[in-house]
């Protein structure tokens, strides 16, 4: 049996969510920061890769395929349980008691005057 490896560029991946969630290759190009013919080429490369449409192209505007909109919804839910992955990582390391030693003379002049500002941004 061959097995053949998918091997499909994150770059690509992560385009075609934005170009789903838009629904707009346009709008999509401006998020990414490059052009639309630059969009339409990942697009195109992945289709080729996946070996399926993942749009289908009208004169103004394009549709999700059936395999799009699976493929969308996956990407779309792993992006998210992703991004909530990272934030609690983040949130965790700040978490703790946090001991500051110093003279009395800097604590009074320096440090308390500062200690609201730290609180409201940690």
């Amino acid at each position: 049996m061959n097995q053949n490896k998918l091997q499909v560029s994150g770059q690509f991946l992560y385009s075609f969510t934005v170009v789903a969630k838009h629904m707009s290759f346009t709008k999509a190009a401006e998020d990414l920061c490059i052009t639309q013919s630059a969009v339409s080429h990942r697009i195109r490369c992945l289709e080729q890769e996946l070996v399926f449409p993942l749009f289908h192209r009208l004169t103004r505007k394009i549709i999700l395929t059936e395999e799009g909109k699976t493929l969308y919804g996956a990407l779309d839910a792993s992006l998210k349980q992703i991004h909530e992955t990272i934030r609690n990582i983040q949130e965790a390391e700040l978490q703790g008691d946090l001991v500051i030693a110093c003279a009395p003379s800097i604590a009074g002049c320096w440090l308390l005057p500062l200690l609201p500002e730290f609180q409201h941004e940690h």
